[in-house]
């Protein structure tokens, strides 16, 4: 198995992600790679970083009345808060 350094290459990963969702208005995709870089962000210890990406997908799953979403994106911007 490999290990992928968060920093190095799981985070500009997901950046080009969220660039490329954006580009083809793929705004499910573009939520999950801002929970995605959330939890990322979260697992460095970054939280407050953690919880504006948390917050960006939740509303871009508001923008679409994505409810499951919206369900799972909060419920990680509470554990974030709850962290902090």
């Amino acid at each position: 198995m490999t290990r992928y350094s968060v920093k190095e290459k799981l985070i500009p990963l997901n950046e080009k992600l969220i660039n490329t969702a954006q580009t083809l208005g793929w705004d499910d995709l573009e939520a999950d790679a801002y929970d995605g870089l959330g939890i990322l962000y979260a697992y460095s210890g970054y939280l407050h970083e953690a919880i504006r990406f948390f917050e960006e997908a939740l509303e871009i799953a508001d923008q679409f009345n994505d409810k499951t979403r919206r369900k799972e994106f909060q419920k990680h911007l509470r554990k974030a808060r709850k962290q902090l």
